[in-house]
């Protein structure tokens, strides 16, 4: 635990220098989108160490990952708070391209992750989807502006997986007729539909990339920090499946999407029932851990700005700063809900 609690500690740190530096630094050139993408670039650089080295828990993935030269989706199932580390790392091994989270608006204000999800174009979302289906239109035509293609990251989901959720998620399904999952949450299909409807709009939709996830000894449970940090985890397993998009009037209507939708969830939900083991962990790759040397230095040019702008202001940089990226972070989500 104290090896987790340590890998912990340097993630958070490492991400925390990174943004009251130059994060705050880049608004001053109108680059804090740019800034992000290098931000998370780099982060992700390191994922793949921090999580299989420092939880103990090696990554291994299989399946086909095809990536368009438009905007793909990838989508995850949601089974713990690091898990966003284990399908960064995947998609690190295939793709280069900037990413693009769907997140709740609450992330704005926690340290480190919030000022990267203020400064660009992440999508910050009040999960009301009458409320936010502007934000999301108007998002997207904002990452079709920049010219390149992406990634936009969706937990269909919308929450991680735990016991208790599983069993309101069926009972939700035995009320409403709905088809049931052994391993996976009813999806929330709303937003995923708005998301790929405005990309078919555009012109930009590309594939959809499924990411399909069990951890060896926590398959089914509780996946909050203090399960992760306290259960040894064992291997963690992924498939990779891509899908294409039906471009035309069907996807158009809700109900034609859901049907069409539930058929891909049906799928992942059947590949999570015979995700293979580690007796068979051969057919699998496993993620690479090393670092590229830039990386390396870029970490350490940032931790000692930081040292060094805390040391010259006796401590105030700290709070001041904060204080700076949590009025960005509100300013910029107000003046996105407007648009």
């Amino acid at each position: 635990m104290l090896n987790k609690l340590l890998y912990l500690i340097i993630f958070i740190i490492s991400l925390v220098c990174f943004t009251q530096t130059l994060l705050i630094g880049s608004f001053i050139f109108g680059k804090s989108n740019e800034c992000s993408q290098i931000i998370k670039k780099t982060m992700i650089d390191v994922f793949p160490s921090i999580y299989q080295k420092g939880l103990n828990s090696p990554i291994f993935y299989s399946g086909e990952y095809k990536c368009s030269n438009k905007i793909d989706i990838v989508m995850c199932n949601h089974i713990n708070t690091f898990d966003f580390m284990i399908y960064l790392s995947i998609i690190r091994e295939y793709d280069d391209r900037d990413i693009y989270f769907i997140a709740k608006k609450s992330l704005i204000f926690v340290p480190g992750i919030g000022a990267v999800f203020a400064s660009n174009n992440d999508f910050r979302l009040n999960r009301n989807i009458d409320d936010d289906k502007k934000n999301i239109i108007s998002t997207i035509k904002k990452i079709k502006k920049t010219g390149r293609s992406s990634i936009i990251i969706m937990l269909p989901e919308g929450t991680r997986y735990t016991p208790k959720k599983y069993n309101a998620s069926i009972q939700f399904c035995k009320e409403n007729n709905l088809h049931q999952f052994n391993n996976i949450l009813y999806p929330k299909m709303k937003g995923l539909w708005i998301v790929c409807n405005s990309l078919i709009e555009e012109n930009c939709m590309g594939n959809i990339i499924d990411v399909s996830t069990v951890i060896e000894n926590m398959r089914k449970c509780e996946g909050y920090i203090k399960d992760t940090l306290t259960k040894k985890l064992g291997n963690t397993l992924s498939v990779v499946t891509t899908y294409n998009v039906p471009i035309d009037g069907m996807i158009m209507e809700y109900n034609n999407f859901k049907n069409w939708f539930i058929e891909i969830w049906k799928n992942k939900d059947n590949i999570l029932d015979n995700m293979l083991t580690k007796n068979d962990i051969n057919i699998y790759k496993k993620v690479d851990c090393n670092i590229k040397y830039s990386t390396y230095i870029i970490f350490v040019l940032t931790i000692s700005l930081f040292c060094y702008l805390i040391y010259s202001t006796n401590g105030i940089y700290i709070p001041v700063s904060f204080l700076i990226t949590t009025i960005i972070g509100i300013v910029s989500f107000n003046n996105k809900i407007k648009m």
